[in-house]
This record gives C-alpha cells, sequence and structure tokens, in this order.
C-alpha cells in the first residue's frame, strides 16, 4: 500500500467528500420521492439540503487552486 499523506479533519476536502456523499443520498431521496409523494421523505430532502447548505459555507472562499498532475510531471 502506497504511503499517502495524512488528511487534517478540517481539510475542505473532507467537507468535499462530505458533500459529494449528500448529494447522492438527496438523489435517492428524489428517486423515492418521484415514486412515493410522502411527507416524511420531503422532510428528509428538506433535511440534508439544510445539511448540504451548511458544509457549503464551510469550504473557503479564496482556496489555492490544485496543482494538476500534468504540470507537476513537466517541473
Amino acid at each position: 500500500m502506497p504511503f499517502t499523506e495524512p488528511i487534517k479533519a478540517t481539510d475542505p476536502i473532507e467537507t468535499v467528500k462530505k458533500i459529494a456523499r449528500l448529494a447522492t443520498m438527496l438523489l435517492e431521496l428524489r428517486d423515492d420521492y418521484n415514486r412515493r409523494q410522502r411527507d416524511d421523505i420531503l422532510e428528509q430532502i428538506q433535511h440534508w439540503a439544510a445539511e448540504l447548505h451548511a458544509l457549503a459555507q464551510e469550504l473557503p472562499v479564496n482556496a489555492p487552486a490544485p496543482i494538476e498532475k500534468s504540470a507537476e510531471k513537466q517541473n
């Protein structure tokens, strides 16, 4: 197994991963709601959408641009 740099809990990549998981969950809830228009599913969508918004607010506004791998190899 190759060595990887430890990731801090405050690293934006962790927030981005959480956002991706929530987005996937919201898509699944959307599909459920399309099949059965139930209030409990709608409440879940509302809850997780609010959580998604809160996570988006945690992202740094002026995050440094990631280094592209092709540019990294050229140097």
